[in-house]
């Protein structure tokens, strides 16, 4: 009988086919989501509040230097047994300063614990659990976080039905996420990134500070807000004052379409990155809406000659939508929240390495503070075109007043509240404060008193100008606290296009808006009218009005939500004004 050579290797093929065969149900039965073990958070004890009205911000409220504090990573172990022997490493700038084992409970958080002598110098500490990758899970990207040691902290509240969908469906995203903790971590560290890209000529090492996500609660559906906050998402626990800044994730959040798009990786789709999440913790570090600057057509009421000057060659529209002025700072903080805008990172770095002072939440008594920095004396040089100064020129100073009801609401009227005459340098004093007779700026809910109309006449020709308070405070914040200058060179015009159109969309107000907004339109004469609401692909959302409408301005109110009642997802939509013919659409940005 004679014996091949594959008969002799037969029993060794058989034993590594085995093997092979064993190791890919392993694998297979690792992908589950089930199958993982996940770093949430890194922890900092002792817990200490911040201390409100402190004088010394930078200190208060922060471990003294030399201190030994406890650094706690806290694991989450979603297999179904306890994990024993895992292996963990700690790192600092890189370099191994500690290791050991750990046991992980089966479906529970661990906290994993390296003492630490506190310095406020900026350093990089990381856990890594299961270094080697020993351990066959669902994903290897969540077993490795690195925070900042002088971080201002966040803490998010997290209602449990909100919680265990993102551990369903994160997965789905198909980048080695599982759960909530996760999609919070890669807000955080999308957050320090844009941080870090804000750099400008007055900031030129982008926003100082960083942020650490420093706790994760869970609490049962209906439980947010606690300690009598207003709103489960704002305040979700106004007690606790361990933390800078706090957000809350109710599981209302679940109704409607906010979280359904389990796929798609892309800055729209707040279920892979929800910037609006960002904006509004920036107003728990005191930013305002840049957007508040913005001024429509509907709220100046000067005129010329007794005829209105919105929409004129004085004052004409600067986008379909109506607007009249437009913020240039249009970040985080305005409609575009995947980088920090020039003003805001300025007045985060007004505050770098502060606690809190009056307020960890959205928002704190204290918003926009720094909007009250400016010089003791602001002079304005009027020039024309050319930049040749208008000595003797009339400059008028409009300010604005509320609107009751109405986000940043401006009224400006027909009548001037500062009178002045240019040197015979084209300079006019305007003061400490030419926004209000109170010498304070209002930048919030009916009344934004932050922009300024200077009307300019010279030798028969008038011209206008917007200023806003952010160009005063980047002077003082530049160091120039008792004298500032500023220039305006203005177009002059001698006369107006009053031209009637047959269909003007002025846009909405506000814009971003929550819950609701006022669209306005103007007809030229009677026509038929249908006015809708579409998504940016095309998906038409409500009608909100058709029918036969008479000549001159219209507004219809807008709640947010679909032709069925249902409350609709932060995003852009975009709104149609139909009627003889003419279309005319703009964009309006709802945020939740």
């Amino acid at each position: 009988m004679f014996t091949t050579r594959y008969d002799l290797l037969r029993p060794l093929l058989s034993i590594v086919l085995i093997v092979a065969i064993n190791l890919l149900a392993v694998s297979a039965i690792a992908q589950t989501t089930d199958e993982d073990l996940d770093i949430g958070w890194i922890h900092r004890l002792p817990e200490l509040d911040y201390v409100p009205n402190s004088p010394q911000p930078d200190v208060d409220g922060w471990p003294t230097a030399g201190q030994i504090v406890t650094w706690q990573a806290v694991v989450k172990n979603w297999f179904a047994t306890d994990q024993t022997d895992v292996e963990y490493e700690w790192l600092l700038d890189g370099v191994p300063i500690g290791s050991g084992v750990a046991t992980l409970t089966a479906g529970e958080h661990t906290a994993i614990d390296l003492d630490w002598e506190w310095t406020f110098d900026r350093h990089e500490l990381t856990i890594i659990i299961d270094p080697l990758d020993e351990i066959a899970e669902f994903s290897e990207s969540n077993n490795e976080l690195m925070v900042y040691t002088n971080a201002i902290s966040v803490g998010f509240w997290v209602e449990e039905t909100i919680y265990d969908y993102f551990h369903e469906f994160q997965h789905e995203l198909g980048i080695g996420s599982n759960s909530w903790e996760d999609w919070g971590q890669r807000h955080v560290a999308r957050w320090n990134q844009m941080f870090a890209d804000a750099i400008y000529p007055d900031s030129p090492d982008g926003v100082l500070d960083r942020i650490r996500c420093d706790k994760v609660v869970l609490v049962p559906d209906g439980a947010l807000p606690l300690a009598w906050g207003y709103y489960p998402t704002n305040h979700p626990d106004t007690s606790d004052k361990t933390v800078d800044l706090m957000w809350g994730f109710p599981a209302s959040l679940l109704n409607g379409t906010r979280y359904t798009d389990h796929t798609t990786i892309d800055d729209f789709n707040e279920f892979y990155f929800e910037g609006s999440l960002m904006h509004e913790l920036g107003h728990a570090r005191y930013l305002v809406d840049t957007y508040g600057f913005d001024t429509w057509g509907g709220q100046v009421f000067i005129e010329e000659d007794g005829v209105p000057i919105e929409g004129t060659d004085y004052m004409p529209h600067v986008n379909t939508g109506g607007a009249v002025f437009l913020s240039e700072y249009v970040g985080l903080m305005h409609t575009t929240y995947t980088f920090v805008d020039e003003y805001s990172t300025a007045a985060m770095n007004r505050i770098a390495g502060h606690r809190a002072l009056a307020g960890n939440y959205n928002a704190p008594y204290n918003l926009g503070s720094f909007m009250q920095n400016l010089a003791d004396e602001n002079v304005l040089t009027v020039t024309d075109s050319s930049g040749e100064p208008l000595a003797g020129a009339s400059v008028q100073v409009y300010q604005a007043t509320g609107q009751p009801g109405v986000w940043y609401g401006k009224h400006f009227d027909n009548i001037p509240d500062l009178d002045l005459f240019a040197d015979a340098d084209g300079q006019v004093y305007l003061g400490r404060c030419p926004f209000s007779d109170t010498g304070a700026i209002t930048h919030y809910y009916e009344l934004c008193n932050s922009v300024i109309i200077v009307r300019l006449e010279y030798d028969g020709t008038v011209g206008y100008e917007f200023m806003h308070a952010g160009l005063f405070n980047f002077e003082y914040w530049r160091g120039n606290t008792t004298e500032a200058h500023f220039t305006l060179e203005l177009e002059l015009s001698t006369g107006v296009d009053i031209a009637p159109q047959p269909l003007v969309s002025l846009g909405n107000y506000p814009n971003p808006f929550n819950p609701g907004t006022e669209i306005r339109y103007e007809l030229g004469r009677e026509m038929q009218v249908k006015l809708m609401v579409y998504s940016l692909d095309g998906r038409l959302v409500t009608v909100l009005r058709e029918d036969l409408q008479p000549a001159g301005t219209h507004v219809v109110r807008w709640n947010g939500r679909d032709s069925d009642g249902r409350s609709l997802a932060s995003g852009t939509y975009l709104c149609a004004v139909a009627g003889d013919g003419v279309v005319q659409t703009h964009k309006m940005v709802l945020v939740r």
